[in-house]
């Protein structure tokens, strides 16, 4: 290996193989490296009482991914303000098809959700 550059021999018999092995690795990297955008589904007096929090630093957010009966740790995410509503980043997507929960902390108010697909872009949040 030279620097940062290593030599891979070709071979023209097995360039199925090869091309099978890259998309293989561009799509690990892909689920490791891309974000998912989850909007919150929650009633407008918890949007009304947290946006203010969020730029005070009072607010904490977590979520964990549920494969099958596994469970993540619990992974710490910044709120986003966009829109209107509130949005966090998902990061390290499992490569099975899972499922999210997600947690606010504000003060001594908990809100959080059942475990939902990840396929949906939004997650509905309760109190309790």
């Amino acid at each position: 290996m030279i620097g940062n550059v290593q030599h891979i021999p070709f071979n023209e018999d097995a360039k199925d193989k090869l091309i099978l092995k890259v998309v293989e690795v561009l799509c690990k990297l892909r689920r490791v490296y891309m974000n998912k955008r989850l909007r919150f589904l929650a009633p407008p007096e918890f949007i009304t009482e947290i946006r203010p929090l969020i730029n005070q630093g009072r607010v904490e957010c977590t979520y964990r991914y549920m494969i099958g009966s596994w469970e993540s740790p619990e992974m710490k995410a910044p709120l986003l303000k966009i829109a209107g509503g509130i949005c966090i980043d998902l990061k390290n997507l499992p490569e099975d098809i899972g499922m999210v929960q997600v947690k606010v902390i504000a003060g001594n108010a908990i809100w959080s959700s059942d475990y939902e697909s990840l396929e949906f872009l939004s997650i509905n949040l309760s109190q309790g």
